[in-house]
C-alpha cells in the first residue's frame, strides 16, 4: 500500500473561507501569553494549533466558540519543509510550525461547527 502524498489536520477557523490570519501563531498576531512562558510553552506559542481527527476539532471548537465556528481541513504534503509535533495532553493535538500562506494554500474544505446534542 502506499502512503498518502500529504497528512490530514483541522484548524478551528473564524471566516469561511478562512484568511491568513487564522494560520498565523499568537506570536505573529501580538498576542501577549497572560502568564511568563517556560520555553517549550514560548516554542508551542510561535506555532499554529491543529488537530488529527475532524471530530476532535469539532468537540474542541463546541467546547471553547471563541477559538473559530469552522473547521478547516488541510492536507500537509509529506514532501514540505515543515515541522509538527504532537503537543499538550490531547493525544490529537498538533503543533504546526509553517507559513502562514503555506497552511493557507494547504486548505482543501472548510465545514461550520455542528452543535453537540
Amino acid at each position: 500500500m502506499l502512503a498518502r502524498p500529504f497528512r490530514v489536520f483541522y484548524r478551528l477557523v473564524q471566516t469561511d473561507p478562512p484568511s491568513i490570519e487564522d494560520f498565523m501563531s499568537h506570536e505573529a498576531l501580538g498576542i501577549l501569553p497572560t502568564r511568563p512562558l517556560s520555553g517549550r510553552a514560548h516554542d508551542w506559542w510561535q506555532g499554529v494549533s491543529h488537530h488529527d481527527s475532524r471530530d476532535a476539532a469539532m468537540a474542541k471548537g463546541n467546547a471553547s466558540p471563541w477559538l473559530g465556528l469552522y473547521v478547516a481541513e488541510l492536507h500537509v504534503p509529506t514532501a514540505a519543509i515543515v515541522r509538527v509535533e504532537q503537543t499538550g495532553r490531547d493525544p490529537t493535538h498538533h503543533t504546526i510550525w509553517a507559513h502562514p500562506a503555506a497552511l493557507l494554500s494547504w486548505v482543501v474544505s472548510v465545514q461550520a461547527l455542528e452543535p453537540l446534542h
